[in-house]
C-alpha cells in the first residue's frame, strides 16, 4: 500500500468496500463459473488483493495495536475456515463418490500416503 501510494487514494471506507468485494470473487468457486483457467487465475489474484486490502484496514484502525491484531486474527481466521471448509467439502464430495469411500487402506489415491507413513515410522491414522 505505501509503495502504490494507494492509502492517499482509498479512505477507510473505500479500502474496507474494496476488500469485500475482492474477497467476494472467492463465490464464484461454488456457483461453478471459474470453469475456464484465466477466470480462476483472475479470481485467486482478486482474493490476494482483497486480502491484502482488508489487512490494510484493520492497521490503520484507530485502537490500540493489540486491539487491531486481535480483530486480524479473528477476521483471518473466519476466512481460513470458511475457505478450508470448502476445500474439504470438495474433496470430500469427490471421496464419496469413489468406489473406495472411506476405505482409506485399499484406496489407490491414499497409497502414496499410507507408504510414507511406514517409510517414516509415523502412526497411520486411516487404518483405525
Amino acid at each position: 500500500m505505501p509503495f502504490m501510494h494507494l492509502e492517499s487514494i482509498l479512505d477507510s471506507k473505500s479500502l474496507f468496500i474494496s476488500s469485500i468485494v475482492l474477497i467476494s470473487t472467492f463465490f464464484l468457486s461454488p456457483l461453478h463459473l471459474t470453469k475456464l483457467k484465466a477466470i480462476k487465475v483472475i479470481q485467486k489474484f482478486c482474493i490476494g488483493i482483497g486480502a491484502a486490502f482488508l489487512f490494510w484496514w484493520i492497521w490503520t484502525l484507530t485502537d490500540l495495536i493489540i486491539i487491531n491484531f486481535l480483530y486480524f486474527i479473528a477476521i483471518f481466521g473466519l476466512l481460513l475456515i470458511i475457505l478450508n471448509g470448502y476445500h474439504a467439502s470438495g474433496i470430500y464430495s469427490t471421496c464419496k463418490k469413489c468406489q473406495y469411500s472411506r476405505d482409506w487402506k485399499n484406496c489407490p489415491g491414499f497409497e502414496d500416503y499410507i507408504k510414507y507413513l511406514k517409510e517414516n515410522n509415523l502412526p497411520n491414522i486411516f487404518l483405525k
